[in-house]
């Protein structure tokens, strides 16, 4: 497998239609837990959290990723996801020194790829090199929901 992938975890701050989304929890754990352990479960990669919201970061770096990007002015709010990959990509590349082979973007609202997941999409990715990315995609049961349990505390989805 090749040594240099890095996943992108991008978590912008203020949700307009579901606010604080990426503290909300699933199970106990929030969506950016849920991301960092299953990237990290994969064991094929390095992983970079970037953010506009300080706090985000700051749990980030709880959860020992390997890079945290605060992003810059003009990549702050709303916008597209491109720039932000490519200032992830030259953050890392410039901190590190080492040029990418693999960029994985994982956003935190699919908390349900798993590191198996990643292992296969990444494998294949590599044993047909003819590609030059992949996307994934699932077919979802119609009978998925969400339940919320809300105590005094907290809000967990299960």
């Amino acid at each position: 497998m090749k040594e240099n992938i890095l996943f992108i975890i991008p978590a912008r701050a203020n949700s307009t239609r579901f606010p604080k989304k990426n503290f909300f929890k699933i199970k106990g754990k929030t969506l950016l837990q849920h991301k960092i352990e299953n990237c990290r479960k994969s064991g094929i990669g390095k992983i970079l959290v970037t953010s506009d919201d300080p706090e985000i970061l700051k749990s980030a770096k709880k959860f020992n990723v390997d890079l945290i990007r605060e992003r810059p002015n003009l990549l702050k709010g709303d916008g597209p996801t491109t720039p932000i990959v490519y200032d992830a990509v030259k953050y890392y590349e410039k901190e590190t020194k080492i040029k990418l082979d693999i960029i994985v973007l994982s956003q935190l609202t699919t908390p349900f790829i798993f590191a198996s997941d990643f292992i296969e999409a990444i494998n294949y990715f590599i044993k047909h090199d003819i590609f030059k990315s992949l996307i994934s995609c699932s077919i979802l049961d119609n009978n998925f929901s969400w339940l919320v349990f809300e105590d005094n505390k907290e809000k967990s989805y299960f």
